[in-house]
């Protein structure tokens, strides 16, 4: 018997003659070496036990009575493989034509009779030896097909897309997010995430990493990318770099929200500390207007009478009242909650008619206000109050920048999935490019200017600074368009909350509501 051979578990040895004889000398050889031995006088007693127990080896004589050998090797490979069951033939050489059926029917080995002690367990021993490989081949891929089970099943509750390809960039694995991120498409090949991950926007950047890759095969690679609104951690490694087979593994980080909410934090800390500035001098400035204002009052009294004085004693009351105004909307500033949005979404078309309808009485007849609003009007992502803040300063803007008589229109539109633009438009006088480079500054303003500091004699000019950062926190993006004499457009995306159909009021209501705010509001 080889040493390498175990006999501790190893089930027992079939032996199926009908000679007692024959059974007799194959049991003592084999009990001999340790092995377990159970006899069977017939095929149909062989087939019964191989029913409820599975021997390690079928020794199967062919001539015998009721179900020859030939019979029963047919009727157990069809339950058992070749790995599972050796099965030895025992036969005379008499008998070569039914030796040759029994191998095709899937018989392992074979030996004659009269036996030959040494080649009958060398034969035994190399299908025992064969069996025992395969069966650890088996309980070895078992193992391994549950661990890449368990890892497939990981990788596919990640956030990221991972994939492997192999080196001559076929797909080997890819998790279930990757082929989300490239949008359910077929994934065979490295080309093909590049092209369809994230619509193709990374591609000639994922292709230029490829080109440093081919150059150094142990580069690790950690990378931003970006493109437009789109912002990637682009993760790549080697997997056996010194193998012929090595394998490199990528991993797509989608970091455009992250990336988003970081800009909006620090928007966010950007307003808080100006606010509190802004309050702190608001406070300060109230102190000192205060005093000038009590202190004018007293000399207005005193210049009765002295018209110079008088004129002088008024443009000081008007300049307070202006620095309290301007105080006034610097205090504002502290406590705007900008991010905040309604939870049930707000209702672009009622919030236009209030907007309109409040500056329409502010103008009276000599601007006409179009409202263009989508009849599936899509809810915003917004806070109420700031909304109105913002169409409020910019409908104020575009009435001031038309001197006598003018149209403002405001058009609606669903940009994509994710935004509507709002665009506003005047027949104003328009804007040169250098003011249009200041417009979003603090306490930049064209309104009734001094000459010599360029700073607003009306207190204006925190009015856009707000706008801009309101819509900025909201997630939106504005934008001014303008040239002199042709008016000013401002194009306005805000993020949708949530799809629903609204149905606007009937046509009497309206019509009812223009009369009494004095406004035309046309809804397509």
């Amino acid at each position: 018997m080889s040493e390498e051979q175990d006999l501790t578990n190893i089930e027992p040895i079939l032996v199926v003659d009908d000679s007692a004889t024959n059974r007799f000398l194959l049991r003592s050889i084999l009990e001999a070496l340790g092995y377990p031995v159970i006899e069977c006088e017939d095929g149909i007693e062989c087939l019964e036990y191989c029913e409820a127990d599975k021997p390690s080896v079928v020794l199967l004589d062919i001539m015998m009575p009721r179900m020859d050998g030939i019979e029963v090797c047919r009727r157990l490979r069809e339950k058992y493989g070749r790995e599972e069951l050796p099965i030895i033939m025992v036969t005379t050489k008499s008998e070569s034509s039914d030796l040759a059926t029994s191998m095709e029917l899937g018989a392992n080995d074979y030996v004659t009779k009269p036996l030959d002690r040494q080649v009958f367990l060398a034969r035994l021993e190399n299908q025992l030896l064969l069996r025992s490989s395969q069966q650890k081949i088996r309980e070895q891929q078992e193992v391994l097909e549950n661990a890449l089970e368990i890892q497939s099943a990981m990788g596919d509750v990640l956030p990221e897309g991972i994939a492997v390809f192999d080196v001559f960039g076929a797909c080997i694995y890819r998790n279930a997010h990757l082929v989300e991120l490239c949008s359910d498409r077929q994934i065979d090949s490295a080309q093909d995430v590049f092209k369809l991950i994230f619509n193709g926007a990374l591609e000639g950047q994922l292709h230029e990493i490829l080109s440093q890759i081919h150059l150094d095969k142990r580069l690790v690679i950690d990378r931003e990318l970006t493109s437009e609104n789109l912002s990637v951690q682009v993760v790549t490694k080697p997997i056996w770099p010194d193998r012929a087979n090595s394998l490199r593994l990528w991993i797509w980080r989608d970091l455009t929200k992250m990336r988003e909410l970081e800009r909006q934090t620090r928007q966010q800390i950007k307003l808080d500390t100006v606010g509190i500035f802004a309050a702190g001098v608001a406070h300060n400035f109230n102190n000192i207007m205060g005093g000038i204002l009590g202190a004018s009052e007293v000399l207005k009294h005193m210049a009765r009478g002295n018209t110079k004085l008088e004129r002088c004693i008024k443009v000081i009351q008007t300049a307070v009242d202006n620095g309290v105004k301007l105080t006034k909307k610097m205090s504002v500033l502290k406590h705007r909650d900008v991010s905040g949005a309604d939870e049930e979404g707000l209702n672009l078309l009622d919030a236009l008619l209030v907007v309109v309808g409040t500056q329409q009485e502010l103008v009276g007849e000599r601007i006409t206000f179009e409202v263009n609003v989508p009849e599936e009007c899509r809810l915003l992502k917004i806070d109420t109050t700031n909304f109105i803040d913002i169409m409020s300063n910019l409908i104020s803007n575009a009435v001031d920048a038309i001197e006598e008589s003018g149209t403002i229109r405001i058009v609606a539109r669903e940009l994509n999935s994710d935004f509507v633009e709002l665009t506003l438009q005047d027949n104003g006088h328009g804007m040169d490019q250098e003011t249009l480079s200041k417009i979003y500054e603090p306490f930049f303003s064209t309104k009734n200017l001094d000459v010599r500091n360029s700073v607003s004699m009306e207190g204006n000019g925190l009015g856009l600074w707000n706008v801009y950062n309101l819509v900025k926190m909201a997630g939106g993006e504005i934008e001014h368009r303008s040239k002199p004499g042709e008016g000013t457009t401002v194009i306005l995306q805000l993020p949708v909350k949530t799809v629903c159909e609204y149905h606007p009021k009937e046509q009497s209501e309206l019509e009812q509501g223009s009369a009494e705010d004095k406004a035309e509001v046309r809804v397509e």
